[in-house]
């Protein structure tokens, strides 16, 4: 019998730790992002400046393909994305990121993600954003770097 409410999602158990993890999914990428556009979770912007790969590998039960791709994330777009990240809180505002679904019927899922930073004012004013940070199939495996 299980101890789990009936309302929790199901957690995974990381191998060879005590702690139950939830997996990395598309609504946890846009909590994360929803807090640094919003900036009102100060413990987890600020856990997520000081170190993302960290950040997301030790709360996430990540699948061998996500691991993967945190562990061959060189040191050089480490940095590339934490200032990025570091902009947005900068920016006061005026900057936010954004998880994007799109549609595509060629793809496993019919869709995927981008996670976009992107000016408030451009949004408003009805422009799409260009700067996508980085994509994932629409199970939040398979990232890459760029738009998809």
């Amino acid at each position: 019998m299980s101890n789990m409410d009936p309302g929790q999602a199901p957690r995974a158990k990381e191998a060879g730790s005590s702690s139950d993890k939830t997996s990395f999914d598309a609504m946890k990428m846009v909590h994360i992002a929803h807090s640094f556009s919003h900036q009102q979770d100060k413990a987890t912007i600020d856990s997520v400046l000081r170190d993302w790969r960290g950040y997301i590998a030790a709360r996430f039960a990540l699948t061998p393909d996500q691991q993967s791709f945190l562990d061959a994330v060189d040191d050089g777009r480490h940095q590339e994305l934490a200032g990025l990240l570091r902009d947005v809180v900068d920016s006061g505002g005026s900057e936010r990121l954004v998880v994007v679904m799109v549609a595509d019927h060629e793809r496993d899922g019919g869709m995927y993600h981008e996670l976009r930073k992107e000016s408030v004012e451009e949004s408003n004013q009805g422009l799409r954003p260009n700067f996508v940070i980085a994509h994932c199939d629409a199970h939040c495996r398979n990232w890459g770097w760029g738009p998809a």
